[in-house]
């Protein structure tokens, strides 16, 4: 299994990159195959889900909730009751025990390889706060699109 960490402070959009990267491998063929529905863009909602690819064989958990230490223990439980995975793709705060929670659950997932792609917050200091959260969202899902299409990950 390998995993992608989406890391960041609270509202850095963790949850809206994990959505866009779950619509992402909808349009590449993956299917839901357990859990909750990838909810619409924006919506606020932490999710978990599996998706798989039909012809592939491989099978993606997309995980949200990593705000308590409880979400770390529900993720290790719902990733043992849908074995096997190939690719976690989950948000990590930043720093703090829920960090500390999260990284210690993924441990014990045993990753062959794990890469973290670290957010931060913007600012609207000029007046132009719409189109710079726009331009930062589109090279956040762009850049984690890249890491997902090479190796290891290779979706």
């Amino acid at each position: 299994m390998y995993c992608l960490q989406i890391s960041g402070f609270q509202h850095t959009g963790k949850n809206i990159a994990i959505v866009s990267l779950g619509n992402w491998l909808l349009e590449r063929g993956y299917v839901h195959d357990k859990g909750d529905l990838i909810p619409p863009r924006g919506a606020r909602t932490n999710f978990k889900t599996v998706l798989r690819h039909p012809t592939l064989s491989k099978r993606v958990l997309l995980n949200t909730a990593s705000d308590f230490k409880i979400n770390a223990d529900q993720l290790l439980q719902f990733y043992r009751s849908h074995e096997p995975i190939d690719v976690l793709i989950t948000s990590i705060r930043d720093a703090g025990i829920e960090r500390m929670a999260m990284e210690n659950a993924i441990r014990q997932l045993r990753p062959i390889q794990t890469e973290e792609m670290p957010l931060a917050k913007i600012s609207g200091q000029r007046g132009d706060f719409g189109a710079a959260l726009n331009n930062y969202e589109r090279r956040v899902e762009f850049l984690c699109q890249f890491i997902l299409k090479a190796v290891p990950f290779q979706l």
